[in-house]
């Protein structure tokens, strides 16, 4: 434990033609083999990733998909379902995304994937980049 300042602890391999890894971990218990927690609100992430290019790859998922934790209908996690209803559609057909984790956040990156397992509207979904994020879709 590094109760000061600076990295706790540092992995680095100084051959340009090794292939290992720097630092593996694996376990055959019920918890995560890394587990990385920011105990304060403020500042960096826990966890960041960074190649060495912008065009390499920063993350590479094997085996697995991802999951947020309480991810829900206008949940305030990354990942969230934006659910129209009649109430939340505007005569237009356009449908507001009002959510913390993107409202007044122009940088705020939205993947948005239609749903459309209800019954078909003859809408065809779309978003624009306004400091809410806005979506017309039919479900």
């Amino acid at each position: 434990m590094n109760t000061g300042s600076g990295r706790a602890g540092f992995f680095q391999i100084t051959a340009p033609t090794n292939t290992s890894n720097a630092l593996y971990s694996e376990t055959d218990g019920a918890g995560a083999a890394v587990y990385a927690k920011k105990i304060i609100s403020t500042g960096g992430a826990a966890l960041r990733v960074e190649a060495a290019a912008n065009t390499a790859t920063a993350l590479d998922i094997v085996k697995g998909g991802i999951r947020v934790e309480g991810a829900g209908v206008n949940t305030s996690t990354a990942v969230f379902t934006h659910l129209t209803t009649a109430a939340s559609v505007l005569s237009s057909g356009v449908s507001i995304i009002d959510n913390p984790m993107c409202n007044g956040k122009a940088n705020a990156m939205l993947l948005v994937t239609p749903d459309v397992s209800g019954p078909p509207t003859g809408r065809t979904p779309s978003w624009s980049t306004t400091t809410r994020r806005r979506t017309t879709g039919g479900r």
